[in-house]
């Protein structure tokens, strides 16, 4: 926990010293951690967070974007990962326009262009809670895809939380339970999304 300093201001306008639990440096990489362990289970594979300091040794540093990576070597995952801690996402069916789950949806895509990969983000929220797996407890996420590339593809077997300008997301606890991995990623390469999308943005 983190003891904040009095200042002169506390003193003239008898402010209360207010004690932070967590910075954002600290949030952030708990956030990571309970999006890797997350990922993992759906995929099957292992996931790590990016290495800040350089800390850690990869193959190709430029597939290496986002905030957590697959660590399984030869595993299929053509995806660069952005995840945050919000303290709240208000959405309906439809994203309003000026949600904040466009900004990082934003990061994601520029990630996913430079590394020549598919974008998709892991956003939870205050609120959000957990889901057990086998006797144990993993952090739920909305994981949002790109409707053109492939993110639409669970349509049939997994609800909607909502849609958005070219996105679309749903819980990963409902991925979980109703659209393995393996079946996604088995359409994803069948129908060349990753092909298609680093084509388009080529262009641009």
């Amino acid at each position: 926990m983190t003891e904040p300093k009095r200042t002169m201001r506390h003193d003239i306008f008898n402010l209360p010293v207010r004690t932070r639990s967590i910075n954002g440096k600290q949030k952030g990489n708990a956030n990571e951690r309970e999006a890797a362990k997350s990922l993992g289970l759906w995929t099957g594979a292992r996931f790590v967070r990016v290495p800040q300091s350089g800390g850690l040794r990869w193959e190709d540093n430029a597939k290496v974007t986002g905030d957590i990576v697959c660590d399984t070597k030869g595993f299929d995952f053509p995806f660069s990962v952005e995840t945050k801690h919000l303290a709240a996402v208000p959405y309906t069916k439809e994203l309003r326009a000026n949600s904040k789950v466009y900004k990082i949806w934003k990061q994601a895509t520029t990630d996913a262009v430079r590394s020549q990969r598919l974008p998709m983000a892991m956003i939870r929220y205050n609120g959000l809670g957990k889901f057990m797996h086998d006797g144990e407890k993993y952090q739920d996420y909305l994981v949002v895809l790109a409707t053109d590339y492939g993110g639409s593809v669970p349509d049939l077997l997994v609800p909607q939380e909502f849609t958005g300008d070219g996105i679309v997301a749903y819980l990963l606890s409902d991925l979980v339970k109703r659209y393995p991995y393996d079946r996604f990623i088995y359409v994803v390469n069948k129908l060349q999304f990753l092909v298609n999308y680093i084509d388009t943005h080529q262009t641009k």
